[in-house]
């Protein structure tokens, strides 16, 4: 019986060549991929957000106050009504001006309005009742004088004994219109602010603070003085004649 000798595996150059390689392709990928990781992150600069604040109180230089009238009569008599409308709002215009508005403020008389409730029976005691029309119209006075309107505005009484009965409420806002200049101020102090802020929080790592990347102008409120609310967005408070202005920033700073 013959046997056969085993087969031997013989060692191919070509082999180990291209094993070899292979190897290197994946060594200089893995090499360029670490490279680039390190690069990106010797690029990019250590930072810190912080957010900066200013306030400051201010004394309101505008007033707005509105007042409306009203005057209910059939609505078969309508004519004689707007007649006697007109006739009541020009008698309280001259009021007003009796009684401290000058030809400095500025009056402004609203569109009247007609409200119409038609004709109806009571069934129950079987009474009949006409249509009636209400006209109502408001008259708004801008003022700089701001310490009169609020004396006005408190005059609600004196007004229905002299025979102005007001249909609604006044209603009176104080504002501020230096705001948007002041604004600017108020931001630039409470990035400086942040500046501060991050200094001392730099100073506690042994860094230093380097040049501004980025900065949101955030909110700018205005409360009633001494009433400051952390709301987290934007309010103007317009019932108080002296102010409290807020302005927040969050600025981004290198660090070195």
């Amino acid at each position: 019986m013959e046997f056969s000798s085993p087969t031997t595996n013989k060692f191919q150059p070509s082999s180990a060549v291209f094993l070899i390689a292979l190897a290197g392709v994946f060594f200089l990928a893995s090499f360029y991929s670490l490279g680039y990781q390190v690069k990106k992150i010797n690029e990019s600069s250590p930072q810190v957000s912080i957010n900066g604040k200013k306030t400051t109180d201010v004394v309101s230089d505008k007033a707005i106050y509105t007042a409306t009238l009203s005057l209910e009569k059939n609505t078969s008599d309508l004519k004689n009504t707007y007649t006697e409308f007109s006739t009541k709002m020009e008698s309280f215009i001259t009021y007003l001006k009796d009684n401290g508005i000058s030809s400095t403020d500025q009056i402004e008389k609203n569109f009247i309005s007609e409200q119409t409730t038609p004709a109806y029976v009571d069934y129950q005691t079987k009474a009949s009742y006409p249509s009636k029309t209400r006209l109502t119209q408001s008259v708004t006075i801008t003022s700089t004088d701001v310490e009169k309107i609020k004396k006005l505005g408190d005059s609600r009484g004196e007004m229905a004994q002299s025979g102005f009965e007001l249909y609604y409420d006044p209603t009176i806002a104080f504002e501020y219109t230096k705001l948007p200049e002041l604004r600017k101020t108020l931001l630039k102090e409470a990035t400086d602010d942040a500046k501060e802020r991050a200094v001392a929080i730099a100073s506690n790592t042994g860094q230093s603070v380097g040049k501004l990347v980025e900065i949101d102008s955030g909110s700018v409120s205005v409360y009633a003085k001494g009433k400051e609310e952390d709301v987290g967005w934007s309010t103007y408070n317009k019932d108080t004649i002296d102010k409290t202005v807020s302005v927040v920033v969050r600025a981004t700073f290198e660090l070195k």
